[in-house]
């Protein structure tokens, strides 16, 4: 294989100018997840944003990572609170949930209210913002997630609160994404900066819409890509835990 890629990066194109009829007929039935957008959190400061399309073949001529050197702008489509205890190690939820409702077949209570590895700064489940942006980083309409970290979360609130006073719902306008340096008790890292960028027009409401009632039932489902950032996983070494939680409380 090492030696087809350095031949031709893509060898699929000199046998026909376009797979994409049996590349469709070959992928019904099986879910493709939209790319992830990423934040890598740097010491120095310099943190860096990109999307994360997940591996394919034939990688030199599609990249695995689109990098987001001026932030992210685009739609809201849907906006989730998503919640997920992973053990180190472990691909699989020990138990998760979307919007307070388990989503595993033996959640630890039937309710994230009543569970107290839920509780802020004590129990062990890691709260996220899943966002789901329709954008055109690369020129064309696409899809991307974007699972906000625990510290990105109160941005969030905070762009909901401006909105409402305006009277526009979350997928009514393009939002702006940019990193913000923190640096707190000899720690540094990033944050997400949220923005209006303008209205959304009538046609793009229309997609918007569209898409929402499409993906409804795709949003279901948590899973160990949502939750890959550093500390998403928890140690099942309950002094490491301890210490664990005193750093980040």
């Amino acid at each position: 294989m090492n030696d087809l890629k350095k031949a031709d990066p893509n060898p699929l194109a000199t046998l026909d100018e376009d797979f994409s009829q049996d590349v469709a007929q070959m992928m019904e039935g099986i879910h493709v997840e939209p790319p992830r957008v990423r934040v890598l959190h740097q010491t120095n400061g310099k943190h860096k944003m990109y999307i994360d399309t997940g591996e394919a073949y034939f990688s030199d001529d599609i990249a695995q990572e689109t990098p987001l050197n001026k932030g992210l702008e685009g739609i809201v489509i849907q906006a989730q609170l998503i919640r997920a205890l992973f053990n180190e190690g472990e691909h699989l939820p020990e138990c998760a949930a979307v919007e307070g409702v388990p989503v595993v077949n033996n959640p630890l209570f039937n309710a994230c209210l009543q569970c107290p590895e839920s509780a802020i700064g004590k129990g062990r489940c890691k709260p996220k913002v899943r966002l789901f942006i329709l954008t055109q980083t690369k020129g064309t309409p696409s899809l991307v997630v974007f699972p906000l970290s625990p510290t990105s979360i109160k941005r969030w609130k905070s762009h909901l609160r401006k909105l409402a006073k305006s009277g526009a719902p979350y997928f009514a306008v393009v939002t702006r994404f940019r990193l913000e340096d923190i640096s707190k008790n000899g720690y540094r890292w990033a944050e997400i900066d949220m923005s209006v960028d303008r209205v959304i027009t009538k046609e793009e409401l229309q997609q918007v819409r569209e898409m929402r009632a499409e993906f409804k039932a795709r949003m279901k489902e948590v899973n160990d890509r949502d939750f890959n950032d550093p500390g998403d996983k928890q140690s099942t070494n309950k002094e490491h835990h301890a210490a664990h939680t005193e750093v980040r409380s």
